[in-house]
């Protein structure tokens, strides 16, 4: 497996809860692209079963929101069990994924690129903006 996927054992779970997001909230692939920052094709992939990169986990992860209803794991970190150990990090290529990332993402930001408001929240926690802000 490329240390850059999503575990395919996991990808039709993934699959089932990115479609049921979107129906829910009434949204097109397109409009969900959009807050993800993505193409449409690649929704669609991903909701025909094909696993996304890694770095994209944490994206979708901030849409769909983490949560547990009785005690089962519902949050897609929850799921494929990327959490880190307790006061521990996560595995290399996770981190490297995520700081290239973030790192595309600035540059994007560099160039007066618009990102969706989900991906600049996602850099605000990355990067610890607004922290100790009054």
């Amino acid at each position: 497996m490329d240390t850059n996927e999503y575990p395919a054992e996991h990808a039709d779970e993934l699959a089932e809860r990115i479609r049921a997001y979107r129906l829910t909230n009434g949204i097109t692939q397109r409009e969900l692209a959009d807050q993800l920052g993505v193409t449409q094709q690649s929704v669609a992939r991903w909701e025909q079963g094909s696993p996304p990169r890694r770095y994209m986990l944490r994206v979708i992860e901030s849409l769909l929101g983490e949560n547990h209803e009785g005690g089962q794991p519902t949050g897609l970190a929850d799921i494929i069990g990327i959490h880190p150990p307790a006061g521990g990090l996560l595995p290399r290529p996770i981190q490297d994924a995520r700081k290239t990332y973030v790192q595309g993402c600035l540059k994007l930001l560099e160039r007066g690129e618009r990102l969706p408001n989900r991906v600049l929240l996602l850099l605000a926690d990355e990067l610890g903006w607004g922290e100790g802000d009054s």
